[in-house]
Order: structure tokens, then sequence, then C-alpha cells
């Protein structure tokens, strides 16, 4: 039930994903986004609301850990 309640959505390229993979996240669905906007790594999404595109792997991977 904890998925359903807490879904978190990472767009992002094959690279980033593949880092963010070697942290334990069982309510994260990754999907490869290969063509990002310039400047963009990713995109976050948390239940119903989607953050502000990351613009570094190191602030990607603190949307995606934020609020576990």
């Amino acid at each position: 039930m904890d998925w359903l309640q807490h879904v978190t959505l990472v767009k992002s390229s094959e690279e980033q994903i593949s880092i963010l993979c070697q942290d334990f996240l069982p309510t994260t669905v990754f999907a490869i986004q290969p063509d990002l906007p310039e400047g963009v790594v990713g995109f976050v999404c948390k239940d119903l609301a989607c953050l502000e595109p990351a613009g570094s792997h190191e602030s990607l991977k603190a949307q995606v850990l934020s609020g576990r």
C-alpha cells in the first residue's frame, strides 16, 4: 500500500537512472527520457505534483530522496 500512497516518477537519461538505481527506491518508477531540454538532467513527480526540473545529478537525487 505504501507504493500507492507515495509513488515517485523519475524521467531522465539512461545514465542518470542507472546511477539512481544504486539506491534502494522501492516506491520509485523510472522512465527513460532521451530528449530532455538543455540544462535539465531529469524530472521528478511525487504523488500528483511535479517538482521543478533538476539541473544537476545532485539536485535530481535530492528531489528523489526528499520526503522518504
